[in-house]
């Protein structure tokens, strides 16, 4: 009863599918009919307005106006001698016959006198992406033989669910069931390779469907009758994606590649038994991904890699939706970084493998699509768990951030559109980072840091307002911390917001002043580092000074070290690495006077200086400045600098 079953079930599918197949031929060479007579009007009515031109008076010798130029082509006698040999072609050689201007349509009269090109309706567009995507959908049917390309697909459904009803109901050993659908694949892939070079595209249509049955035999063998062991499967599946890879590059093949990696994605729906063995799937996914990331790496297929990409992204947020528990987040956290990397990597590679005229182009679904998707994903695994939203952030921002460091320094500035994408988003996931991570009462001072990257991006690709509005957005953050923040030191010295905040501002201000600085002199803001350093230096030291206030029980000690390492990091960076920044070299010869400040102090305060353990950081600092003033002397200011900087020590 079970094969009586089946029988009438293929008999009812075909009853119907058949019916449904011609009236879809029929559709489709219907539409190709009323657009080839679409084109044929709009070609008449080209020839029509190009024969009716705009009329041209020419006048003779004895000032009479002749004929304009006719319909033909020929001239007047008196305008061209030699026109009077040349005879109007005939009629019904060129087309309809010549109209007069008068007559032509309003219509047709306004293309022949605005030939430029005319916004397009949204309605007209929306309708022709309509029409493009019906006949990206039906091109399968009616490029080619279309008999043989609907006979693959009936063949690879009817081995699926044959395959399905074979592993349940079958007297036949269920080892020579799979093998005989194996066999299957095998004839098609090798006779389709024999007919490569005489009859290419019907030899790659069965090379398509062989590899296709081979890869569901194998799928099923494993997932539905237990035939094959995990490693065995997983093997199989890796050796046939890289025998498909192989044999698409060699013959060139995209369709071939296409044909292949869409039987392999369609096989475990197919194939499936409800079991949920997600890792079972997504390891599949990621051998039959592999094979994606090959084609990619020798060939610019885009739509076999938006295939790859709708198909397992696709398959990943339904399988988030209905089925992820909070158990799964390590193998499933796996997969999905997986998945990231190698379509994150597929959108570089196809702008760095386009031919020359098209190198550099960014396929935008890939390369923006990829992060959004991968974030939303993650945003729903990692909500329950503290900071990982943030981290997860974090770590997409300096990933994208060195890609578009590595497109910019390494492939050339063909590919900076590439570089800005990725740099873009890097600066966007950095910026989704700090709200998710810092606590609201202090975050703001992070958002200094976010404007010295916006101002760096700003600088690379000469946007003067996004400069002028990375400099409002880093004195506006500060401005914000100090109202609110400033106070809130918390109950640990040194980790708290006040100070963590302080140095965000002026670890932003720092990086900012010095990218002003090196700017060229005609630059707009340059003028701008010798404020912005002294809005970081502000910060820094007032930071530190109110945590040494607070929690520090010798003041004295404190205050030499602090002054004195931030003179001598200034001179290591002005002098050993030699950035010749001005304002660094002045900054660091202060500390002299601010010694004496601090030797006042200490006198009134403790009645003499070398009190302990004050006197063990007077000696450092003492040597530290003697240093600082040694590699001071080859600065370019007047000699008396010098002169006073040793007299004072």
């Amino acid at each position: 009863m079970d094969f009586l079953g089946f029988i009438i079930t293929a008999i009812v599918l075909l009853a119907i599918g058949l019916p449904v197949a011609i009236i879809v031929m029929f559709w489709v060479t219907r539409n190709k009919t009323n657009q080839l007579q679409q084109q044929l009007d709009e070609l008449r009515i080209q020839v029509v307005a190009l024969a009716a031109g705009p009329a041209v008076a020419v006048k003779d010798t004895q000032n009479e106006v002749v004929d304009p130029i006719s319909a033909s082509g020929t001239v007047s006698s008196e305008q061209s001698p030699e026109a009077e040999s040349t005879e109007a072609p005939p009629e019904d050689q060129w087309g309809p016959p010549p109209v007069a201007a008068s007559s032509i349509p309003p219509a047709v009269a306004s293309v022949t006198h605005d030939p430029g090109p005319r916004a397009k309706n949204p309605v007209d567009h929306f309708e022709d992406l309509l029409r493009r995507a019906g006949n990206a959908m039906t091109s399968y049917f009616t490029d080619g033989n279309v008999f043989v390309r609907i006979g693959l697909l009936v063949l690879f459904f009817g081995v699926a669910f044959l395959l399905k009803y074979a592993a349940e109901n079958s007297s036949i050993p269920l080892e020579f069931r799979f093998m005989g659908a194996a066999v299957g694949g095998l004839v098609l892939l090798v006779f389709g390779w024999r007919l490569r070079l005489s009859k290419a595209i019907y030899g790659l249509l069965l090379q398509g469907g062989g590899i296709g049955v081979i890869y569901i035999t194998i799928f099923a063998a494993f997932r539905l009758a237990d035939l094959l062991p995990p490693s065995l499967t997983f093997v199989l599946l890796v050796f046939f994606s890289a025998f498909t890879v192989a044999l698409a590059i060699l013959q060139d093949s995209k369709a071939l590649a296409i044909y292949a990696v869409l039987g392999g994605f369609l096989a475990p729906f197919l194939a499936s038994t409800g079991s949920g063995n997600y890792i079972g799937l997504f390891s599949y996914y990621s051998v039959l991904n592999a094979a994606v990331f090959a084609v990619a790496w020798f060939r610019a297929w885009r739509s076999l890699n938006l295939l790859g990409f709708i198909f397992t992204f696709g398959v990943f947020v339904l399988w988030v939706a209905f089925d992820y528990r909070p158990e799964h987040l390590y193998p499933t956290s796996a997969f999905l970084l997986l998945f990231f990397l190698m379509y994150s990597l597929i959108g570089v590679l196809y702008a760095l493998r386009q031919p020359e005229h098209l190198t550099g182009l960014v396929d935008g679904t890939l390369v923006f699509g990829t992060p959004v998707i991968v974030s939303g994903l993650l945003m729903v695994m990692l909500h329950d768990y503290a900071y990982g939203i943030a981290g997860a952030s974090a770590a997409m921002g300096f990933y994208y951030i060195v890609l578009a460091r590595y497109a910019w320094k390494h492939v050339g500035e063909e590919f900076r559109l590439l570089a800005e994408a990725m740099l873009a988003i890097g600066v966007v996931f950095a910026t989704l980072a700090i709200p998710y991570a810092l606590d609201g009462h202090w975050s703001s001072a992070a958002w200094a840091l976010e404007a010295a990257g916006i101002l760096w991006v700003s600088i690379r690709q000469n946007r003067f307002y996004a400069q002028c509005f990375a400099i409002v957005l880093q004195v506006g953050s500060g401005v914000l911390f100090f109202m609110r923040n400033i106070d809130d030191i918390g109950n640990t010295a040194w980790l708290n917001p006040a100070f963590l905040g302080g140095v965000f501002i002026a670890l932003g201000a720092f990086i900012s002043a010095r990218m002003l600085y090196l700017q060229a002199p005609g630059f707009k803001l340059s003028l701008l580092h010798v404020p912005f350093y002294s809005w970081a230096m502000a910060w820094w030291l007032i930071s530190a000074l109110v945590q040494i206030d607070e929690y520090a029980q010798h003041q004295i000690s404190a205050w030499l070290l602090l002054f004195g390492a931030t003179a001598a990091l200034l001179v290591y960076l002005d002098r050993l690495r030699e950035w010749n920044w001005m304002p660094a070299a002045i900054n660091a010869a202060l500390l002299l006077p601010v010694l004496m400040l601090i030797a006042l102090y200490s006198l009134f305060d403790n009645d003499h200086i070398l009190v302990i353990p004050d006197l063990y950081f007077w000696i450092a600092v003492l040597g530290t400045s003697y240093w600082i003033i040694e590699k001071l002397e080859t600065m370019t200011w007047p000699s008396w600098v010098n002169i006073a900087a040793h007299t004072g020590l």
